[in-house]
């Protein structure tokens, strides 16, 4: 039952991942902030045989996953879920004794990793372990954690649309804390053939994997397929005050569309993914003159790395809405992606990145991780560089070709997805005094 007639104010309290470049947030951290690609050749391995794209980003050889392994035994998806998970739970500090277990729920974006479960004629739970929702209620069973539960499968927006739903949850006050996030294994052969029939992955790389993922570029040539998984503590600013948790930063604004125009490409403009930014901001109460920093979706497609760019170019170079509330508020979006008249200079105001060129594609885990990369940037005043940069798009836009140090207050989050899903997230630096957006 809602509680309160005002939403309340939600701050991110822990993380956990497992990426390409780290086994958990402290060594991807670092890796990333080095440059470093967990992009590698998969040539020598069967599985891959005949198959175009010979490139993806597996998992660290040190990550364990047998210490992670649940009641579903090797079911690798569940393994991951719980070692994030985990991670994330303890660097909250959360004693979930302490809390009431009612009010903390799980909600987990997982799409492809539960299918590999599916071709195990002799395993009598195999129907179960192929159920998206299996993951998160897992994790739920394992900590006795009675609130809602849920799986966000909407491919590459998973991750973001989690961690969004899990904000509307607690700023409803429907939930006091919940575990959130994504995690999917990509990197089999029956994703890799989907793929390739519609011409989406990678092929041009092969020989040189490290260089394959190349947002922004104009050598771009589709996404690597990555595993991984990143967990967050979403929790309500109350309850992470009375614990004395700490707070990495807010969550103040989250928005989801769809452009209703294409199954596999987004519009040559944007104007799906502007309208769930504008939404966004206007949720956060925040203007793009306010924006520091845009940790973008930018899978290394021609299409949709070129819609992102232009989406970019008119939310940052329109001066009707640049500094003025009232104004983003109340324009039509269709209206502010026509016009023309932009002004440079604003264009450059907001650091640019994308972390798909250090760890590929994780799809549903890649709203986390990347959500998790934009946090720890509002932590250590960075954003990190996109490597394999080397002849952007366009030189109107302020794109991280070396590690950026500035300030960085605002993070503005995008995901999409196949089917037209657009996403936004909007991180803010965290004031005890700041007073929520009605």
């Amino acid at each position: 039952m809602n509680q309160s007639h005002l939403p309340k104010r939600v701050v991110v309290t822990g993380l956990g991942m497992v990426s390409p470049i780290g086994v958990n947030v402290k060594e991807s951290w670092a890796n990333l902030l080095l440059g470093k690609s967990g992009i590698v050749s998969v040539k020598g391995d069967p599985e891959f045989k005949g198959l175009k794209s010979q490139i993806g980003g597996r998992l660290p050889a040190h990550f364990d996953i047998k210490k992670y392994q649940t009641s579903f035994g090797d079911a690798r998806i569940f393994s991951l879920a719980n070692a994030v998970t985990l991670e994330a739970i303890e660097d909250a500090k959360l004693n979930f004794d302490q809390v009431n277990r009612t009010r903390v729920g799980v909600v987990l974006g997982n799409q492809f990793g539960v299918l590999e479960n599916y071709n195990k004629p002799n395993d009598k739970l195999r129907l179960l372990k192929t159920m998206n929702h299996m993951v998160p209620s897992l994790i739920a069973i394992n900590h006795q954690l009675k609130g809602p539960v849920s799986a966000a499968s909407t491919a590459s927006s998973s991750g973001g649309v989690a961690i969004g739903e899990s904000f509307k949850l607690i700023r409803e006050s429907y939930s006091d804390i919940i575990i959130t996030g994504g995690m999917d294994y990509n990197l089999n052969r029956h994703f890799f053939e989907g793929m390739e029939l519609f011409g989406a992955n990678c092929n041009t790389f092969n020989d040189h994997p490290e260089q394959a993922s190349r947002p922004f570029d104009t050598k771009r040539a589709g996404p690597i397929m990555s595993d991984g998984g990143g967990a967050l503590i979403l929790e309500s600013l109350d309850s992470a005050l009375s614990r004395n948790a700490n707070i990495y930063c807010e969550i103040v604004g989250y928005s989801q569309n769809t452009d209703a125009f294409h199954i596999l490409r987004p519009t040559d403009d944007g104007e799906g993914l502007f309208l769930a930014i504008q939404n966004a901001l206007v949720q956060a109460g925040i203007t793009p003159s306010q924006i520091d920093l845009i940790n973008s979706h930018a899978t290394s497609t021609p299409a949709g790395d070129l819609s992102e760019t232009k989406c970019h170019q008119k939310l940052l170079g329109n001066q009707t809405i640049w500094s003025n509330l009232k104004n983003l508020t109340e324009s039509n979006y269709l209206e502010l992606i026509k016009q023309t008249d932009l002004d440079t200079n604003n264009m450059k105001r907001a650091t640019i990145t994308a972390h798909k060129s250090n760890i590929g594609h994780t799809f549903c885990a890649a709203g986390a991780l990347e959500s998790i990369f934009g946090i720890l940037s509002i932590r250590d005043q960075v954003a990190p560089r996109i490597i394999n940069l080397e002849n952007p798009l366009t030189d109107s836009l302020s794109f991280a070709q070396e590690n950026v140090e500035r300030q960085i207050d605002v993070v503005v989050k995008t995901c999409l997805a196949f089917g037209g899903v657009n996403s936004a997230l909007v991180f803010k630096s965290f004031k005890e005094q700041q007073s929520p957006k009605l």
